[in-house]
């Protein structure tokens, strides 16, 4: 999928929420359609959204579906990419159990690096 060119299709919406220091952001790539994804950025505003979290996020996407392919035994479609703080969270929704789980990454100089699974707004 080419999801770094529909981002760029996309205008990223203020929410009006964060965490006091930080405002969320969201947009939706491929809105009404199978793959419909939301992208959750958070930066303190629009000019540092668009210098520093949105480049980080381009870049995650461009290895997204490999992340996706590489599942293993996740039986789970990808929901939600949340970008906070230098890490990326996706958002797994779970098809047996109807719960949410978040696998979270950092970059590393080798590409991104699997975290663990948690929350992506605990350090």
């Amino acid at each position: 999928m080419d999801w770094t060119g529909e981002l760029r299709r996309r205008m990223f919406l203020d929410t009006g929420e964060g965490d006091g220091e930080l405002t969320e952001y969201n947009c939706v790539l491929f809105p009404g359609e199978e793959h419909e994804l939301t992208i959750q950025a958070y930066a303190p505003g629009l000019e540092e959204l668009s210098r520093f979290v949105l480049p980080e996020v381009r870049e995650f996407l461009g290895g997204l579906d490999a992340l996706i392919e590489n599942r293993d035994e996740l039986d789970a479609d990808l929901a939600q990419v949340i970008h906070y703080r230098g890490r990326v969270g996706l958002v797994w929704w779970s098809r047996g159990m109807n719960n949410e789980f978040v696998g979270i990454y950092r970059p590393d100089p080798a590409g991104w690096r699997f975290l663990g699974f948690g929350d992506i707004f605990e350090d």
